[in-house]
């Protein structure tokens, strides 16, 4: 991810990432908001989103 705000081309179709960039649910790919629209889509996302969700609370150290 040390490239993810360096990257001008969107890792899945090759469009420009001036306006906005976002990281995929399944990989570390940067992807354009077109792509991230469409990776919404799959009928396993929402279980993409709550396995990271779930692996980055177990992360976290509370003072």
């Amino acid at each position: 991810m040390d490239n993810f705000y360096t990257k001008t081309k969107c890792d899945c179709c090759g469009g420009s990432l001036d306006s906005c960039r976002i990281m995929s649910m399944y990989s570390n790919e940067c992807f354009c908001m077109k792509c991230k629209s469409e990776e919404m889509k799959k009928s396993d996302y929402e279980d993409a989103v709550k396995k990271d969700s779930e692996e980055h609370v177990g992360k976290q150290k509370f003072r």
